[in-house]
């Protein structure tokens, strides 16, 4: 699996870790695109990291962030928008999380 940098691959063995633990029961590098409007008023496609999927079968979209982007307000709410389940971890989260 290939990865966007540090906070993901950190996050991947965080992942790893939960599963294995059975804090849930899989995840998955996803390519799931949501369409959003930016702030150029024109449409443009969000790429999510991850879809964590939790043991009772439900699942959320998990961003992992260096910081916040001008755009990525507009992505979240996009994707809560089209009725997903958005988890947004920064450094400290990743950091919390290990």
């Amino acid at each position: 699996m290939k990865v966007q940098g540090t906070y993901e691959l950190k996050t991947c063995n965080i992942l790893d870790k939960w599963k294995n633990e059975n804090i849930i029961l899989d995840w998955e590098y996803t390519k799931d695109r949501i369409s959003y409007i930016g702030i150029d008023n024109k449409k443009h496609s969000y790429l999510l990291d991850f879809k964590v999927f939790r043991n009772d079968g439900t699942w959320y979209y998990l961003e992992v962030k260096g910081f916040e982007r001008p755009n990525d307000k507009l992505k979240w709410q996009s994707v809560k928008d089209n009725g997903y389940e958005l988890e947004i971890w920064f450094e400290k989260d990743i950091i919390n999380n290990e």
